[in-house]
């Protein structure tokens, strides 16, 4: 991203939002530690916090982190090597890649000729030519604005083209046209409109909002700003179904003195510790590729009851994938308490990656024979959903609950890549903490864990 979207004074200078992305094409883990940038910007791997790329792993260097992290969120940071020194140039300029004594790669990108001319304010170059990165014409605009750092370019099948066709804003009620010029019907239900890419969910459209092949679909102020000047005294009965609050936001550890956690070996082998040296500081070894290890990772309860969204989330890195695997649980509180319990707690299946305890919820991530999750209730498991595990690599795990009735719709993703989605459980704690848990057996493995958050969000009580 070169020539980022302007976005005005309401966060920073538009060129903090500049990212370079590099991916690994190869079949072999690639050493970033000889590697830097040295024309068009300036940055050295060696003093960067990702140094070696897998199979198909990408790295990203910005031009300002905390400007990136408010458009792109967190969730990229495991692949963020660090900032660059300088700014790319909107007009295009020389950049080069070089290793100890070899030149790498070295583009001479532009905003007219060859290059593509979509691929400024707010849109990125794409390389789909991998035969001649140096020519223009193997380049593309990104097909989202703001690109898509770190993920792959989504197809036209996972987001279909659709156009923001007509804009009314002066007159009896703002309206927003848009346009499908495919030819078949497309589902809109789920995706967000926004005015502010600083706040890219401001209203996100009904299910079931279908555009028929070449047709329109109209929202206007009613849809998206159904209250534009609320009754100060607002009707005293209830909302029936009232939304929730924006979430509350704990830090369960860092590993670096903030946050509190207990652990506990269950097996011969040495129980985890806090190691220095991390990409943010110091993180937790949970598994520290010795077999026969049962670890455990408890953090207090924190008081969820009455929740109706809750997502914790962590980065990861595991190595010499062999056996057996880890599990994340939302332990009930009613029935465990508050002190740390062995996995299988209340008679369910005791393997430390089934993440199985009574009347709680868990996902499960094995690593022996292959990668595969499972999502259980009260020791009732899924069946198998296959995941990739990158070796070497810290990257990010999330975990979320959505109340539904009397239970629960549970995702997951891995490097962002979903495992499960919106999995229907039969029930779910009303107070939970959160336990991590991680064994090998006759094999090994390695794994270590750092900033595990939590994010709940409650329904809003009326005054």
């Amino acid at each position: 991203m070169f020539d980022p979207y302007d976005l005005g004074n309401s966060l920073d200078e538009d060129s903090n939002f500049e990212f370079i992305e590099l991916e690994n094409i190869s079949e072999t883990n690639i050493s970033l530690s000889d590697a830097s940038f040295t024309r068009g910007v300036t940055f050295d791997f060696s003093s960067g916090s990702v140094r070696s790329l897998s199979p198909g792993g990408k790295v990203l260097v910005v031009n300002d982190l905390s400007a990136f992290q408010k458009i792109y969120g967190e969730g990229r940071n495991s692949l963020i090597a660090g900032e660059f020194g300088g700014s790319l140039n909107n007009d295009g300029e020389l950049l080069e890649l070089r290793g100890e004594d070899s030149l790498i790669q070295s583009i001479n990108f532009a905003s007219s000729g060859t290059w593509p001319t979509r691929a400024d304010n707010g849109r990125s170059l794409v390389l789909v030519d991998l035969n001649a990165p140096s020519n223009g014409a193997s380049w593309t605009a990104s097909r989202s604005l703001l690109g898509s750092p770190g993920k792959s370019e989504p197809s036209t099948i996972e987001v279909p083209n659709i156009y923001v066709n007509e804009v009314i804003t002066n007159g009896a009620a703002d309206a927003i046209e848009i346009f499908n010029p495919n030819g078949t019907s497309i589902d809109l239900g789920g995706w967000w409109l926004t005015d502010d890419l600083g706040k890219p969910k401001k209203f996100k459209i009904p299910n079931d909002s279908i555009i028929p092949p070449n047709g329109f679909l109209v929202f206007n102020e009613s849809d998206f700003n159904p209250d534009p000047d609320p009754d100060p005294d607002p009707d005293p009965d209830p909302d029936p179904d009232p939304d929730p609050d924006p979430g509350i936001v704990t830090l369960l550890a860092d590993f670096d003195g903030n946050g509190a956690f207990t652990d506990q070996a269950f097996k011969s082998a040495p129980i985890g510790s806090v190691v220095a040296g991390g990409p943010t500081g110091s993180f937790y070894r949970l598994l520290n590729n010795v077999g026969d290890a049962g670890n455990h990772l408890a953090f207090p309860a924190t008081g969820t009851a009455g929740w109706q969204a809750a997502t914790v989330s962590m980065d990861i890195r595991a190595d010499n994938i062999q056996a057996d695997g880890f599990g994340v649980a939302f332990v009930d509180v009613a029935t465990h308490g508050n002190d740390l319990v062995r996995s299988g707690a209340g008679g369910r299946r005791g393997e430390e990656e089934r993440a199985a305890y009574s009347n709680s919820v868990g996902v499960g991530f094995r690593t022996f024979n292959g990668t595969n999750a499972t999502v259980n209730y009260d020791g009732v498991e899924s069946a198998d959903a296959v995941y990739n595990l990158p070796a070497g690599e810290w990257i990010p795990l999330e975990v979320s609950l959505t109340r539904s009735g009397n239970g629960a719709n549970i995702s997951a993703s891995v490097n962002g890549e979903s495992v499960f989605t919106d999995f229907a459980l039969a029930g779910a704690p009303d107070d939970f903490r959160i336990q991590i848990a991680g064994r090998t057996g006759g094999a090994a493995m390695g794994l270590d864990i750092d900033n595990v958050n939590l994010v709940t969000s409650e329904v809003i009580k009326p005054d």
